[in-house]
């Protein structure tokens, strides 16, 4: 059977298709294909599925659960940064040994990132996520275990081998959203799917950022951080192995209801695709600009003058408007599927916040800062949910975890390259000042430039909507836009 042929109907098959008990309300037609839908050996459906395509409400818990897993993970990844020094002192280090807590993470990210993707796609979601959540459970316990040893050093030693086990999970996790999304969500809500899914990251650092900071006032703190950080890792695991399921009883719409590409030949397809390389482009620049920015806002806003509890205050702005940005953008992509004039209008307006925020910066003023500050968030954030989905409907019928993969790691590539850069270009105030942390007004303007330039890339993308063809194309789809006449029941 191809992978890529369409529903295919058979020569003298009558089948009724039922309205969905719950979600989607689907007409009552009599259609004429073969009832295939989805087979045991595979989480994907094979092709010519045509019963009624269904939502059920237990699509909230999936998410759900995929969330919990995702903001365990990257509260992990950040737990040490809040209290470096106090780590400093506790595992009797330098700062640089104390940064690499985090670091292993983008590097394994970086390293992993395809294999990941190469793991959903030939062994499904379920059996993916079992791993990654596992692997995240067993990274936590393995930090807090190693807090019993004799010796700081010992102690370091175990944290380390702990966070690179569970940083090998977060490009599994990372990738699963726009898999779920895909699989268990009708083509209505996909984008606002996406949006939590995706959300839950910067959330998940935000969480890391504040819990750390409650919970560790003094060294002998830093054991209780550890587990409290293990228990979520330890809960998401068991509920993935004994609540989460691999796939709904039937797909949510015509496009779940087709076989992904297998995964060396769908990366093939994405490397000749030249709209979805672009796309790869500018949301890699996009996303690296914006996670250098959070990353080093406390030295960025520092060097103006702020205090750490003003560089709070401005990430948390960042943070809230990026939710609400996000949750917008995700609402008017399920609307109107408007993909492509949403997310340049994102980036345009990103590319006017960076500015803006560059600007107003040296002026030391709280509130133009602020306002600098959360407009970035607002349009930052909204470009997340409508690029993914965007990358599906470039590559379709390449599997998400592929498409979404790629993003992800190019963000990640990004990223590292621009703090790094931002870190360069960062000099030292005039002799008398009264400032300590160095001046970043010259990183401010280059991350305002590769904003600008991941904007300008997107001036000239332009793809066809592969999947939602395939949805509005099948008679008993909900978005179909054709005209079907019912033919009644026997």
């Amino acid at each position: 059977m191809s992978s890529t042929g369409k529903y295919a109907p058979a020569e003298s098959t009558r089948v009724h298709v039922q309205s969905a008990p719950v979600g989607i309300q689907t007409a009552q037609i009599v259609a004429a294909y073969t009832p295939s839908g989805y087979t045991d050996d595979d989480e994907r459906p094979l092709l010519n599925y045509s019963g009624a395509f269904v939502v059920y409400p237990r699509r909230w818990i999936m998410l759900a659960m995929v969330v919990l897993t995702t903001l365990s993970n990257v509260m992990m990844w950040i737990s040490f940064s809040p209290v470096a020094d106090k780590a400093e002192a506790y595992y009797q280090t330098s700062s640089t040994v104390i940064d690499l807590l985090s670091t292993t993470f983008l590097i394994n990210f970086v390293l992993l990132s395809l294999p990941s993707s190469w793991l959903i796609n030939a062994k499904g979601l379920r059996f993916a996520l079992i791993l990654g959540s596992f692997l995240n459970m067993t990274g936590s316990v393995v930090r807090a275990l190693g807090d019993y040893t004799a010796t700081p050093s010992s102690k370091l030693g175990v944290l380390f081998v702990g966070q690179v086990i569970a940083a090998a999970s977060q490009p599994i996790i990372v990738s699963c959203p726009t898999v779920l999304a895909a699989m268990w969500f009708g083509e209505s809500e996909r984008g606002i799917a996406n949006m939590i899914g995706s959300v839950s990251n910067p959330v998940g650092v935000a969480m890391g950022t504040v819990l750390s900071a409650q919970l560790v006032t003094s060294t002998s703190d830093i054991r209780l951080m550890l587990w409290v950080y293990a228990a979520p890792c330890v809960l998401a695991f068991l509920l993935i192995v004994f609540f989460f399921e691999a796939r709904p009883p039937t797909p949510p719409s015509p496009s779940a209801g087709q076989k992904s590409e297998p995964f060396f030949r769908g990366l093939k397809m994405l490397l000749r695709n030249k709209p979805y390389m672009l796309l790869v482009l500018a949301f890699g620049t996009g996303v690296g600009a914006t996670s250098s920015v959070s990353s080093l806002s406390g030295q960025i806003v520092g060097g103006q003058g702020f205090s750490d509890k003003e560089a709070g205050y401005f990430f948390a702005i960042l943070l809230v408007a990026g939710i609400v940005g996000a949750a917008i953008s995700g609402k008017i992509i399920d609307k109107t599927k408007r993909f492509t004039e949403t997310l340049r209008v994102a980036f345009g307006f990103a590319t006017l916040a960076f500015l803006m925020f560059t600007l107003v910066l040296p002026m030391r003023i709280f509130w133009l800062v602020s306002i600098s500050t959360g407009l970035m968030g607002f349009f930052c954030f909204a470009a997340l949910p409508v690029a993914l989905e965007l990358s599906v409907e470039a590559s379709y019928p390449v599997g998400e975890s592929t498409s979404a993969g790629i993003m992800w790691m190019t963000g990640q590539i990004f990223g590292i390259i621009i703090t790094f850069s931002m870190d360069g270009l960062k000099k030292d105030h005039p002799a008398g000042s009264t400032i300590t942390q160095p001046d970043m007004t010259n990183s401010c303007w280059f991350v305002t430039s590769m904003a600008g330039f991941a904007a300008f890339l997107l001036l000239f993308f332009n793809t066809k909507y592969h999947r939602l063809s395939v949805d509005q194309s099948t008679p008993n789809s909900p978005s179909y836009s054709g005209t079907v006449t019912p033919i009644p029941a026997d």
